[in-house]
């Protein structure tokens, strides 16, 4: 079985799931190759391609001259030429998708070259499944298209677009992986096939065991809040210090509060934390490793994702999955997918979304109840092992690739 993710960018430091994901495949014997369309920026933290990978990772060619971008078009457009009336025809429709043409024409030249004989090529981002859909709509690939749906292609990116913008990718899609029953509903609507659509949760590392309830260093240190996650307005870190401001007023007993992530709301976050008064450590990007031990000292996890005035909506938070995955008892919002990772009362506790009142009073239960946190904490890891476990979701994934296999060798 031969496969190719064709992504945005590779590696990237917020689309790690990529990377898992094609381990995963790998492990499982598949021919795995990344076609990425850009590569690598400031953003990915200077990751380099994995040594495992090396000679199986692609990019798509960005002259930087405008001779050189000059020469680079024409080539491509002498090399596809029997496309050309059917490119003018999707770039002259009023409904027309929302693709670069660089982009689908070096694309293809890479797979023609590279990978002539394959079996399947796996977009993720609904944007970017796009573009795999102009490479089937043109002809220029044979192989089944699968698109995985994240989070901001499912939500901001269609009401920015508007209902018909994957009218052609919903077309020539095989199978399309929404990460969410929320998300497969909306694109439902939208006009997606049911039939293919199908729920692909993404995963976390499960292979560890953790003695998350050891006794403490001291029992009378201060109880620590962890929270993973951009400083975006989505993640709602601002209705967390909100609520953390609340619960203090409560009596709670002393917390201390640690921020994972950087971004753009990073000094409207710390000047507001100033102005609470709250003990907040902003601890910035952090490599995965240190997140996990974060987490692993904490007694509490709290993530307030909210809807964005862009309507940029969550899929299910990995750090969330993470964060449950070591035994950490997590406070949540009925936001999105979370709801299916998080069972409110049983392995986490869900307040409305912008609700910093509702939130503080999770906040202090979990704080003043260690039994409840140590009972929440380990039905949490087991919802994450029974339904999100990386290892186990890479089977599910192996398995909608041979059947779109064998649907098309009938």
């Amino acid at each position: 079985m031969k496969v190719c993710y064709l992504v945005s960018r590779f590696p990237s430091a917020t689309q790690t799931f990529v990377y898992d994901e094609v381990s995963g495949q790998r492990a499982k014997g598949v021919d795995v190759r990344i076609l990425s369309l850009f590569r690598p920026n400031a953003e990915s933290d200077g990751l380099d391609v994995p040594s495992e990978l090396k000679g199986r990772v692609f990019y798509v060619p960005r002259p930087s001259g405008i001779l050189q971008r000059i020469r680079y078009t024409a080539q491509l457009l002498v090399h596809f030429v029997h496309v050309w009336l059917p490119i003018a025809a999707l770039i002259m429709n009023r409904g027309r998708p929302n693709f670069r043409l660089l982009s689908v024409l070096g694309a293809a030249r890479i797979l023609h070259r590279e990978m002539p004989d394959l079996d399947i090529l796996h977009c993720h981002f609904g944007p970017i499944g796009l573009h795999g859909a102009v490479l089937k709509h043109l002809g220029l690939t044979s192989a089944k298209l699968v698109a995985t749906f994240h989070g901001v292609d499912a939500s901001a990116y269609i009401r920015r677009n508007g209902p018909d913008c994957y009218a052609l990718l919903f077309r020539h899609a095989d199978l399309m992986l929404p990460v969410s029953r929320y998300f497969a509903r909306r694109l439902e609507t939208i006009g997606a096939d049911p039939r293919k659509v199908q729920v692909h949760h993404m995963g976390v590392d499960c292979s560890t065991s953790f003695n998350k309830h050891c006794s403490r260093v001291s029992p009378d240190a201060p109880l620590r809040i962890v929270s993973v996650g951009r400083l975006v307005r989505k993640k709602g870190h601002h209705i967390t210090l909100e609520a953390l401001a609340i619960a203090r007023r409560s009596g709670v007993r002393e917390f201390l509060f640690e921020l994972i992530g950087g971004g753009p709301e990073e000094e409207r976050l710390q000047a507001q934390a100033a102005k609470l008064e709250l003990r907040v450590q902003f601890l910035g990007g952090m490599p995965h490793r240190q997140v996990l031990d974060r987490m692993e000292a904490a007694d509490l996890f709290v993530l307030a994702s909210t809807a964005s005035p862009s309507g940029d909506e969550e899929g299910i938070p990995v750090g969330l999955m993470e964060a449950m995955a070591r035994g950490l008892p997590v406070v949540s919002t009925r936001h999105s997918g979370i709801p299916e990772l998080v069972e409110h009362g049983v392995s986490g506790l869900l307040a409305r979304e912008g609700d910093a009142e509702e939130l503080a009073g999770h906040i202090v239960t979990l704080l003043n109840g260690p039994d409840l946190r140590k009972q929440m904490g380990k039905q949490g890891r087991h919802i994450v092992e029974s339904k999100f476990n990386r290892s186990l979701l890479a089977g599910d994934l192996h398995t909608h690739y041979s059947r779109l296999l064998d649907v098309r060798s009938a």
